[in-house]
């Protein structure tokens, strides 16, 4: 969508956003910009998570920008007025042959949204097409919680002469992608 977005400067008029991520909230705020906001965030994560994730902040404020870009973002969606659901669960895309409704459960209380098109986002994860494919080494790193390419400090991977840079090495923003 956000290609699309991007290359084409339009998406549909009652996009709903489903999923949890930083790149959700990126896409809103560039739709938004567009003059295409979001019909509705249906966000993923709950309460509980974001609790747990707090003993991460003293390290996030190293990355302070980060943090205000964020903010920033969020600000212009309320202000945009965009719905925004958190902790959502046992999520469906209703509809036959298109989608024609997001159903979804907060707190107890059950939402329906109606829409032509729902675009559905569950996180970061690196791009590993290209060093599957090429038989690199991987292995799991617990703090992105994803698979990444094993490498040396020279950006080397398991295979000689086969270097990895950008949003394929692991998860390491946007400037690093």
């Amino acid at each position: 969508l956000q290609i699309l977005l991007k290359a084409h400067g339009g998406v549909g008029d009652d996009v709903v956003l489903v999923g949890s991520g930083p790149l959700l909230y990126l896409l809103a705020q560039q739709m938004i910009a567009a003059g295409k906001p979001p019909k509705a965030i249906v966000e993923t994560i709950d309460r509980e998570r974001y609790i747990k994730a707090a003993r991460h902040l003293p390290r996030a404020l190293a990355g302070f920008g980060y943090l205000r870009k964020g903010l920033s973002m969020m600000r212009q969606i309320r202000q945009a007025g965009v719905p925004r659901f958190s902790g959502a669960h046992d999520i469906r895309i209703e509809g036959a042959h298109r989608a024609e409704a997001v159903v979804f459960s907060v707190g107890g209380k059950a939402h329906r949204i109606e829409t032509t098109s729902v675009a559905l986002h569950q996180g970061v994860v690196p791009n590993q097409q290209a060093t599957r494919l090429l038989g690199c080494d991987h292995a799991w790193n617990e703090s992105q919680r994803c698979f990444v390419p094993k490498l040396d400090a020279f950006l080397e991977s398991s295979i000689e002469n086969v270097f990895v840079a950008g949003d394929g090495a692991g998860i390491a923003g946007a400037k690093s992608a």
